[in-house]
């Protein structure tokens, strides 16, 4: 029997990732300011083993970046995001710990009774879950309120240039076609994201538009 999947709104992704970091907060420590500690959430606050490895190898799967076990509550992700080897990667490792948090808790239910327990063994609608954890990782790591009181508490947006942030961050500047600018660089720094990413938070918020789209 096919199992019946329910896909979530964007409001319904945003307060369960704003319900998780509540509850680290409470349990843990209070997170009142970026960046949010996501291996700290994963490990500590829902008790996830996390290790690196090669995960196309691993896997067989070209480009593979994480991979989450159900039933031995294990997470992995590709070693070439180790943020201790490659600090360039910084970012898109946080994302995919999102990612992978996001697919815990919204959609372990569809692949617990699933041998061996993996989210390799989602169905074929594995795209929108896919979008869903996306989502989901972009308001765990950029809370609406965090993103606002950060971005309102700049006084000099000019002090904000790409030559003033890390250089990992300023070669991310120009790419899938936008110019981002200082604002989108800075921020991505403070929250430890991608400036992509990032951008993309800005846009939905209503704080930054895409320069792209713009004659």
């Amino acid at each position: 029997m096919r199992m019946k999947i329910k896909y979530l709104t964007k409001p319904a992704i945003e307060a369960e990732a704003g319900a998780l970091l509540a509850d680290f907060g409470h349990t843990r420590s209070p997170v009142a300011v970026p960046p949010v500690p996501v291996d700290d959430i994963l490990e500590s606050g829902l008790r996830l083993s996390l290790d690196l490895d090669n995960l196309p190898e691993m896997l067989g799967v070209a480009g593979a970046l994480e991979a989450t076990w159900v039933s031995t509550r294990e997470v992995f992700v590709d070693q070439s995001l180790d943020p201790a080897e490659y600090p360039h990667n910084e970012g898109l490792y946080n994302e995919t710990l999102g990612h992978a948090i996001g697919h815990w808790q919204l959609h372990r239910s569809y692949v617990s009774t699933n041998p061996p327990g993996s989210f390799c063994c989602i169905p074929s609608s594995a795209r929108i879950l896919e979008r869903e954890a996306d989502y989901f990782s972009w308001c765990l790591l950029m809370p609406r309120l965090m993103v606002f009181d950060a971005w309102h508490s700049r006084a000099n947006w000019s002090d904000w240039t790409v030559a003033s942030i890390a250089s990992p961050c300023a070669s991310a500047c120009c790419t899938d076609g936008f110019e981002y600018g200082a604002a989108a660089c800075g921020m991505a720094h403070v929250f430890r994201v991608t400036v992509p990413t990032m951008q993309r938070r800005l846009e939905e918020l209503g704080l930054v538009t895409n320069t792209a789209s713009q004659g």
